[in-house]
């Protein structure tokens, strides 16, 4: 019973999000660390790593609802949890109303995750999928986004739920347990395009910027460190299902992933806003997961989960401090800010702290998971794909410096650093957390083997052992991140102390007290960085073409053969449900001549 507890955590999410619609606004706000709370606790109470309940709710025992508990299951959903609580943390400092709904989509998400059958994946999928779409109506600024997620989301649940009733009819049984080869192959293509567009791999990706542009600035953070996870959960369980390394589908999926990872680096990089930098840099960093995961090796599949969890981890850092500064400061773009390091140092540092794990460098845990992803691409032997990789991960130094020196450094334009401070009380206390993550995977990186590990033997793939926690190995060598740690910790000590003693024989410049060509710069010129970055990337040939195609021409003829259909459609129904019934009877009279009269 006390698992059952635990196990029906998600539905207790949705339950506190129902009753946060009819409670005062700062009650609903403590509702989703009382969730978290409410979580950690069961699972405390009753630790359990396996377990599984089920509810036959229409008397068919082929259409009964299950819910498990698995390694897999577990890992994202603390994933999860770590996002609900860091959002939970900044929200209490925030003007956001949007609690309730955030707590319908988290027990969404937690119903599919823990779903051991498709009926009940395929309900929290749409739980998750209304919960999340509310939100993007709130700042009532272009519902075109709120309906250009709608529409994507419905045709992602369209093409799972066909994968489901093919593999359920095949089978007459929707268990997940119970799903052959045969079946899967039938159904699980349907299934990965609707995982494929939750995650935002491309060319399914065109509802993430506007979704995530247009949607409350913390909300944002929730949906790009714990929702895309959930199609990243679809990709491992499909991979499962049907094992298609070695395949050409698995190939293609790979690619998406990595072409994902690549063009989404360069849209990056030319972005204006704030929010559709960390957007554009989402989409890129999910590509690394797929390609990883679409690997389907034990190196693949770990690299590509534990850079979930540095994914998770990062975005909710970086969004929840972006959220801040575009709270105090009203400025949502690069060439509005400027200067404000001064003001802002925490937020400096931990924007800085999550650049660094975001580029891959270390110290931080960044650099563990993109080592694990490049050492399964060359241990399959995928040498072009590593290439385009790591051309992404070095392109992303651009857009990753573009953060923080438009933000922080450089010269202030519409931003009054005479009025500006630091960030909310709640968003500094959120930041701890994650911070402290980062700090301590880049420290200790193979010790999240301890619990990828049994999710590799959950899958049928071979466990990575592991030695000392701080000491990650494969076979191309080994990363000590506690020596590393230290080193970077002392350097960046004896170069404090050496700053510190000169300091005094220097003096403070004013920051038009610079020489351009021999011209005294004024408050009004654009010296800022983030005036011009990006700009000019057009001007690579395949880039440039493809900023400017993207993928607009693919979904306007999409749209326009839609369009042609719904046309043809009208001509056979015209609004008169007698001729629309007389077209149908004669439709299936013809039908059934053709079968040869029979009944």
């Amino acid at each position: 019973m006390n698992d059952t507890l635990f196990i029906l955590t998600p539905l207790f999410f949705v339950a506190l999000g129902v009753l946060g619609l009819f409670t005062p606004k700062s009650i609903g706000k403590l509702f989703p660390l009382i969730g978290v709370a409410l979580a950690i606790g069961l699972f405390a109470y009753t630790p359990a790593y396996t377990g599984m309940i089920s509810f036959d709710w229409i008397g068919i025992p082929s259409m009964e609802l299950t819910a498990i508990i698995s390694p897999i299951r577990l890992i994202f959903f603390a994933m999860l949890l770590l996002t609900l609580f860091v959002y939970g943390l900044a929200t209490l400092n925030s003007k956001s109303n949007e609690e309730p709904f955030t707590m319908i989509a988290a027990g969404g998400m937690g119903i599919a995750l823990f779903s051991g059958d498709l009926i009940t994946l395929f309900i929290g999928w749409e739980i998750m999928t209304w919960g999340s779409y509310i939100p993007l109506l709130f700042r009532k600024k272009d519902h075109k986004a709120a309906r250009r997620y709608l529409v994507f989301s419905l045709f992602g649940a369209a093409t799972l739920l066909t994968g489901i009733i093919l593999i359920g009819s095949h089978e007459n049984s929707f268990l997940i347990s119970s799903i052959t080869r045969e079946s899967a192959a039938l159904g699980v293509p349907f299934m990965l395009i609707g995982f494929l567009l939750k995650s935002g791999t491309m060319p399914f990706h065109r509802w993430v910027p506007s979704a995530y542009s247009e949607s409350p600035d913390l909300f944002t953070g929730f949906m790009s460190a714990a929702l895309s996870k959930a199609g990243v959960f679809g990709l491992i369980l499909a991979i499962t299902l049907l094992p298609i390394s070695e395949t050409l589908f698995a190939t293609i999926i790979a690619w998406l992933g990595t072409l994902t990872s690549l063009f989404a680096t360069f849209r990056a990089i030319r972005e204006e806003e704030i929010k559709g930098l960390l957007t554009w840099s989402s989409i890129s960093q999910v590509g690394y997961i797929v390609t990883a995961v679409a690997l389907g090796s034990s190196l693949g599949v770990a690299g590509g989960i534990f850079h979930a969890v540095n994914h998770t981890i990062i975005k909710i850092l970086l969004f929840t401090v972006v959220a801040g500064i575009i709270a105090r400061t009203g400025k949502t773009r690069f060439d509005q800010m400027g200067g404000l390091i001064y003001k802002m140092p925490f937020s400096f540092i931990a924007v800085l702290m999550g650049i660094i794990a975001l580029a891959g460098m270390p110290p931080l845990g960044g650099f563990a998971s993109k080592w694990l992803i490049y050492s399964a691409l060359i241990e399959k032997g995928d040498v072009l794909q590593l290439v385009v990789v790591i051309a992404a991960s070095t392109t992303a130094f651009l857009y990753n410096f573009k953060l923080i020196y438009g933000i922080f450094l450089g010269h202030p334009t519409e931003v009054d650093l005479s009025t500006a401070k630091e960030i909310g009380w709640g968003y500094r206390l959120a930041l701890v957390v994650p911070l402290g993550l980062l700090m301590a995977i880049g420290m200790f990186p193979s010790a999240l083997f301890t619990v990828i590990n049994p999710i590799l033997t959950e899958i049928g793939l071979e466990p990575i052992l592991q030695g000392s926690y701080a000491i990650i190995t494969t076979s191309l060598g080994s990363y000590n991140g506690l020596f590393v740690m230290e080193t970077f910790g002392g350097a960046f000590a004896i170069i404090l102390a050496l700053f510190s003693l000169v300091k005094s024989k220097s003096r403070d410049l004013n920051r038009l007290d610079i020489a351009y060509a021999g011209e005294t710069p004024t408050e009004k010129m654009p010296l800022h960085y983030g005036f011009a970055v990006g700009r000019e990337i057009h001007r690579i040939l395949f880039v440039g073409y493809w900023l400017k195609k993207s993928t607009t021409h693919f979904y306007n003829w999409v749209h326009s053969i839609t369009n042609q259909f719904a046309s043809l459609a009208r001509l056979i129904y015209n609004g008169n449900m007698a001729f629309f019934f007389g077209v149908a009877f004669a439709v299936a009279l013809l039908l059934w001549i053709i079968a040869g009269g029979n009944a």
